[in-house]
This record gives C-alpha cells, sequence and structure tokens, in this order.
C-alpha cells in the first residue's frame, strides 16, 4: 500500500502514512451518545458501557488486522467488540492481571467496505498491554471473513484505504 496524506482524527492535523480504518464508538453507542442521560453510558478511549435500560451492554475496542498480499504490514481496522457480561468481566480481571485470554464476541461496527458484518461473531485475542487485543473473524460466508483469511490485493487496500480515512486530495503520497 502506499502511505496516503490524510487527516488525524485524534489531533486534527494532517499526516502522511497508513492509518488504520478506526470507528470512535460501536456503533449502538455513537447512535445514542447526543441523546441520552450521561448516567446510562460508560464512554473511554477502550472501554464503553450501556448500563441502562438493563442487562447491560459491554464493547471493547480491538485491532483487525487484514492481511494485504505482498505486504508486510496488513491493513488494519479499529472496530468494537461486544462481549457478555461474564466475558466482560473476565477482560477486566485481564486489564489488571494482564492475563492472556481468548474471547467470544460480536462486532459491535459494521466494518467499513464490508457490508452485512455489523453482528457476526468474532474471536477477541487479548495481547500484552497496551497493544490491544486482536479481533479474529469465525469462519462464516462473508467478505470480512474470506479478506481475513486469503487476505487483499494491494490495489484492493489501498482502494478502501482511499474510500475509509479523510483522505486529502485522495491521492496516494
Amino acid at each position: 500500500m502506499k502511505p496516503v496524506h490524510y487527516f488525524c482524527p485524534d489531533c486534527d492535523h494532517p499526516h502522511v502514512g497508513i492509518p488504520a480504518i478506526a470507528r470512535i464508538y460501536p456503533d449502538i453507542i455513537a447512535e445514542k451518545i447526543h441523546r441520552a442521560l450521561p448516567w446510562r453510558l460508560q464512554v473511554g478511549d477502550d472501554v464503553c458501557r450501556v448500563l441502562y435500560p438493563q442487562p447491560r451492554r459491554s464493547f471493547i475496542r480491538a485491532n483487525l488486522d487484514i492481511p494485504v498480499i505482498g505486504e508486510t504490514e496488513p491493513l488494519q481496522y479499529g472496530l468494537w467488540v461486544e462481549l457478555s457480561e461474564q466475558d466482560f468481566t473476565r477482560y477486566q480481571r485481564y486489564e489488571r492481571e494482564n492475563i492472556p485470554l481468548v474471547l467470544e464476541g460480536r462486532l459491535a461496527n459494521e466494518a467499513p467496505e464490508f457490508p452485512g458484518t455489523f453482528d457476526i461473531p468474532v474471536r477477541l485475542v487479548t495481547r500484552p498491554f497496551p497493544l490491544r487485543p486482536l479481533i479474529h473473524p469465525v469462519e462464516d460466508d462473508n467478505d470480512l471473513w474470506r479478506a481475513y483469511d486469503d487476505g487483499l490485493e494491494d490495489w484492493e487496500a489501498q482502494m478502501r484505504l482511499e474510500l475509509s480515512v479523510s483522505v486529502i486530495g485522495a491521492k496516494a503520497a
């Protein structure tokens, strides 16, 4: 993939490179954040929770690395995974004790340029702090799993990158 000129959403400045294609919140939080009462949501950079109405819903930010054929660097997505309350409790323990875990969850974002991926089953594999966990799609008949399993051609990864981020002038560097 070729580096692109893009605006960083964190610092709001232009950069050159290959950014992760990230979602700031799980889709359900993004829909509720402006109209919900503050005590109903817990919103952070790596953990988001819907506290009310019951049952609680818990989301963890993680990385999904899609291999790019012939490249050493993957196309990286920063997405959210919804965990059961039991697995969320296990994840909190991992955060304190840095214990490796494999958790079952569901994708809490529609992966950009991969329609139909919201709520698909995934495995979440923790990594040593400060790295975010990795998302592993569970084998399924969808384009995201096929891309994860087979890899993307360089031109397709470049196209997805340029369609998904705020590319300045939509041209490669």
